[in-house]
């Protein structure tokens, strides 16, 4: 009696999940479109109520035997394999994950280079990697942000046009994206180069991987402020540091600036000093000037601050670099006196705005490099200062 009640148990069940509908594998299909989708929707919500119920295993149950149609953004949501067809296996999938059993997760997508510079006239192919690949061989959409430096084409390859920065997106058929950043140069003699700038709060990083992204440099925090050297040594310096150098990416050093005043900027050039030693490294050691309170200080003193740090740097055999933003660089630095020093801008406009010289350009916050989990602060050096 017990076996028998167990099976009408089964039996009914699967009654109510596949109500009108085959569930062999063969059975109701329904094709989703490989069209631009949002990437905000969330896989298995066909009926947009923000979770993942039976009654979106049931709403599809519906769709699949023609007793209701769904709209190409509801086939997106159900399609729960991600196959890029719609069976009752989706809907054995809704019906499991509303139940807590298993967690839908939708296609990633990554390219194998997150920065690439490119001479005028030269290409480059850019070869996708999915999570998971759709069996229907849906294809991707290849787009650049300024097709007049470089353009992109439907197979991922992109021809360098003319000197600029362009953003070379991929989007796959359920809206989630990867990036590169391609930096196109004139001539040998403008080559640009690829560089993020790193610290603890990045988390752990693969710098293999990093390299293999097309990253050519990383400038690294070594510290910050100079009041407490041992508890201000920014955490993941020397792993930073060690990683970078053996995968072969060059790397700089930069200081994060909490001093009101020459002497205090002149102590922590000493602070980077005594955590760089023993390092053979090429790229700048920089200051790093972006505390709010700088705009309450003269010129002068800004500018007093930032010579204090680089003489420092530059009397120890290393080459002194100012970092900044544009708006400070332009208010607060009297640039005759910093002729002598590398700058390196942070300015997110594209192209930047800045008209004055400038060896590393930091152009955005929000960067996505494989070997890192977030979101990291992407360069372009105008200067080669590895040994390659």
């Amino acid at each position: 009696m017990k076996k028998f009640l167990h099976r009408w148990i089964g039996l009914a069940l699967a009654a109510v999940l596949c109500a009108g509908c085959v569930v062999a594998a063969n059975g109701p299909k329904l094709a989703v479109q490989a069209a631009a989708a949002d990437q905000g929707y969330l896989l298995g919500d066909i009926d947009l109520d923000g979770k993942v119920t039976v009654q979106d295993a049931k709403l599809l149950q519906r769709a699949l035997v023609q007793k209701t149609t769904l709209t190409e953004a509801q086939k997106l949501a159900a399609d729960a394999d991600q196959d890029g067809v719609l069976t009752s296996k989706d809907a054995v999938q809704l019906q499991r994950a509303a139940a807590g059993k298993v967690k839908l997760v939708k296609t990633t997508v990554k390219l194998d280079k997150n920065a690439a510079n490119l001479k005028a006239g030269s290409a480059v192919t850019l070869h996708t990697a999915l999570s998971k690949a759709p069996v229907d061989g849906r294809k991707a959409v290849w787009t650049s942000s300024r097709p007049e430096v470089a353009k992109v084409d439907e197979n991922g390859t992109v021809t360098a046009l003319q000197s600029g920065k362009t953003v070379i997106t991929v989007q796959i058929f359920n809206g989630n994206t990867a990036e590169c950043i391609v930096s196109v140069y004139a001539d040998d003699a403008s080559r640009t180069y690829s560089g993020i700038d790193v610290s603890v709060h990045n988390g752990g990083i693969d710098w293999a991987q990093v390299r293999s992204a097309g990253i050519d440099f990383a400038m690294i925090r070594c510290g910050y402020g100079s009041a407490n050297w041992a508890g201000q040594t920014d955490k993941r310096f020397h792993e930073n540091m060690k990683g970078a150098l053996a995968a072969g990416v060059e790397a700089g050093v930069y200081h994060y600036s909490y001093a009101e005043n020459a002497a205090e900027a002149a102590k922590e050039a000493e602070f980077a000093l005594s955590l760089v030693k023993g390092y053979d490294f090429t790229y700048p050691v920089a200051i790093d000037l972006e505390e709010m309170f700088l705009w309450d200080m003269s010129r002068k003193q800004v500018t007093d601050m930032a010579v204090a740090f680089c003489e420092k740097v530059k009397q120890a055999g290393y080459r002194p670099m100012i970092y900044t933003t544009r708006s400070l660089l332009q208010a607060r630095i009297d640039l005759s006196r910093v002729q002598g020093y590398e700058i390196w801008l942070a300015d997110l406009q594209n192209p930047a705005q800045y008209d004055g010289d400038y060896h590393i350009w930091q152009h955005s916050h929000t960067g996505r490099v494989n070997g890192l989990s977030g979101d990291v602060d992407l360069n372009i050096s105008y200067r080669n200062y590895g040994k390659k």
